[in-house]
């Protein structure tokens, strides 16, 4: 089956949601510019509407994620874990902050950069 054909979900439209929000941040949209795509998210039906809306700007497409779905850190039983231990662990660059995540530390290194990294909550827990 084509991955553009698959039907798109809640979770996988506010994941474009962030990355348009992510470009005016950024200056590459300008906020009518968001305006009309965020319209256009909320009437989006497959990851190939979705793919549209971002194939200007530097991320990857919606299409190319779904292999790394589901993503943990949607709820807090299933919270992004980081652990320590004896090696290490990190997320920097450009990445989806979930709204939970566990940290432990260690022997090892943890670093969390959140310079780059998309959140579309108020709060991480």
């Amino acid at each position: 089956m084509d991955p553009l054909s698959l039907r798109a979900g809640d979770q996988d439209r506010e994941i474009v949601l962030g990355l348009l929000r992510q470009g005016v941040h950024e200056g590459r949209l300008t906020t009518e510019e968001l305006t009309v795509r965020q319209d256009a998210v909320a009437r989006a039906r497959t990851f190939g509407d979705l793919d549209d809306l971002v194939s200007d700007l530097p991320v990857p497409p919606p299409s190319q994620q779904l292999t790394r779905r589901p993503t943990p850190g949607g709820w807090p039983d299933d919270a992004l874990r980081l652990q320590g231990g004896m090696s290490s662990d990190k997320r920097v660059g450009r990445w989806i902050m979930p709204e939970f995540i566990e940290i432990s530390g260690g022997m090892g290194t943890l670093k969390l950069d959140c310079l780059q990294a998309i959140c579309d909550h108020q709060v991480v827990n």
